[in-house]
């Protein structure tokens, strides 16, 4: 079994993935916020101190003194949205509006991409969010959502995973999990520069995959 932050000592009940997964940790250390030392730290911001650069503890992150940056299929949340609620607004089409279940709101029309659009979420999503590590990724971490809540992150897959943890075909497991999906994917024509990023839904245990590649 790999390492996971539980066995630190430490836990995040929106990442569920091995330690080696997660991007920002930085081993034991004294952290910025409150100089405490000996220390599970992660690269973080000062909350209300956009771009300043810290290593907090679990604890400061906890309590909302500092945060880390996290992007999301609703956009990107900092610490100005710990205030305002409100996510960066992102582009999509009128089409894909009122989908959500959040109050959405249209920032601004555009010719190419539709319009912006912004949600307001909870206080308590956005502050779970802002105290839950990244994942490395290859493009950018993206955090899913299902029934108006963040999902947890199990961690990455191989195409191997997906017959293992197929309740019958691996490949209709695939096919229903999985979102975006292109010709050669399960067949591997790309090789390993594809990576799956798992998601679990803390409500239904609905299962969300995306992927991305070098």
């Amino acid at each position: 079994m790999e390492t996971t932050f539980q066995d630190l000592g430490i836990s995040f009940s929106l990442y569920k993935a091995p330690i080696k997964e997660a991007s920002g940790y930085r081993g034991l250390g004294t952290c910025s916020i409150c100089h405490t030392p000996q220390q599970h730290l992660f690269d973080a911001e000062e909350y209300g101190k956009e771009d300043s650069e810290v290593t907090a503890c679990h604890s400061c992150l906890k309590a909302g003194k500092a945060i880390i940056v996290k992007d999301t299929e609703y956009g990107l949340i900092t610490s100005e949205q710990i205030d305002t609620l409100m996510t960066h607004p992102v582009p999509m089409s009128k089409e894909e509006m009122n989908k959500s279940g959040f109050e959405e709101v249209i920032v601004e029309e555009d010719e190419d991409f539709g319009v912006w659009v912004s949600r307001k979420l909870t206080k308590n999503i956005v502050t779970e969010l802002a105290s839950t590590p990244n994942f490395i990724s290859w493009q950018g971490e993206r955090w899913l959502f299902c029934c108006q809540h963040p999902m947890t992150y199990k961690g990455v897959w191989k195409i191997e995973d997906f017959h293992k943890n197929a309740p019958n075909n691996g490949k209709q497991f695939f096919e229903t999990i999985v979102e975006d999906i292109e010709e050669g994917l399960w067949d591997e024509k790309f090789g390993d520069c594809v990576t799956y990023y798992v998601f679990e839904c803390k409500k239904c245990k609905r299962l969300r995959v995306y992927w991305d590649m070098a």
